[in-house]
């Protein structure tokens, strides 16, 4: 078996036996005769124009094509890795190319070895859309080798998007508790400043005023997490001592933005490959077959701050089989 550049299944048949339901015979005059000598004789004698017309059959009715096509494009739709009312973290994938290095046969079940060139993104907001997916390739031949997988992503996440985010659960009326003092944070505006960024909180409650803190986002590639480092506090608005603004704004970044999912990375980046599996297993129709991620590990592996972004880059490293039980004609 074979697949030609279009996703047919190109097939190679040959007989290795004759076993009969039931033995041909024919009647005449009464009699039965038992004719399965002669017709064995013409199935060997034509024994090439058979397996001919099975492969052809087999090449007209049998393509995997329509249902890998399906899942192209789903693979390319945005995949929220947060999925919360004021949070958003999505990956986008995009295929590039696809390429066939074998196949095996295993207890009926078709084994594919493909080789996928692909981008990996995150982004704070959905970008893409469904007919900006491209279309499924031809499959080209390739004789190189491939184990698993070695995948570079880049997480990108708006300051618009953080903005927002961080806003909206500033309404929830979570009261931070500073030293007996009840202080409310009402809004908050975050900015890039050089490679730090710089963070207003306005604040009600016991305490009034405006307070603006510049902070380092520190990424520990041992422990994998995202810190943020508050390094200067400085009192816009309001009547209140240094020691105490620098008091509550560690309260604002420990309570709210320490635990924002958007600076959580490396948990989103864990369900990195069950969201490939959900991606390839919608492309399925009536079809047997799935996708086993055998194994997948994530890495963060540095940050950068832009004027409108943060940017984080990770390395992700596994191993993916696509098994095809059974090929719908």
């Amino acid at each position: 078996m074979d697949f030609s550049t279009n996703w047919d299944v190109l097939s190679r048949s040959r007989l290795e036996n004759v076993t009969w339901l039931e033995a041909p015979i024919i009647s005449i005059l009464g009699l039965e005769l038992d004719i399965k000598p002669i017709v064995q004789r013409e199935i060997e004698k034509n024994e090439e124009v058979l397996i001919s017309k099975v492969d052809n059959a087999i090449h007209k009715k049998v393509s995997i094509k329509p249902q890998l096509e399906k899942t192209w494009v789903n693979l390319q739709k945005p995949h929220d890795l947060i999925k919360k009312e004021s949070e958003s973290l999505y990956l986008h994938i995009e295929p590039q190319e696809i390429n066939y290095l074998n196949h095996e046969i295993v207890n009926k079940e078709v084994n594919l070895n493909p080789l996928i060139s692909s981008f990996f993104s995150i982004h704070s907001k959905s970008k893409s859309k469904a007919e900006d997916a491209s279309p499924l390739p031809n499959l080209q031949k390739s004789s190189q080798n491939c184990e698993g997988f070695d995948l570079n992503v880049i997480a990108s996440i708006s300051l618009d998007s953080l903005n927002k985010s961080i806003n909206h659960l500033l309404n929830e009326d979570q009261t931070l508790n500073i030293q007996g003092y009840e202080v409310l944070p009402t809004s908050a505006s975050i900015q890039a400043s050089g490679s730090s960024i710089m963070i207003d909180v306005s604040l009600e409650g016991t305490v009034n005023g405006i307070l603006r803190g510049l902070c380092d986002l520190n990424l520990d590639t041992q422990s994998q997490k995202l810190d943020i480092i508050l390094k200067q506090t400085e009192v816009i608005s309001g009547d209140m001592e240094l020691e105490f603004a620098h008091l509550i704004f560690g309260g604002f970044i420990n309570d709210y933005l320490q635990d924002f999912s958007g600076f959580q990375l490396d948990s989103s980046l864990n369900k990195i490959p069950e969201l490939i599996q959900r991606g390839l297993a919608r492309g399925k129709s009536a079809d047997k077959w799935h996708p086993e991620i055998n194994k997948m590990n994530t890495k963060l592996m540095k940050i950068d701050i832009t004027s409108k972004e943060i940017l984080i880059k990770a390395s992700c490293t596994g191993d993916i089989e696509i098994v095809i039980d059974k090929l719908q004609s």
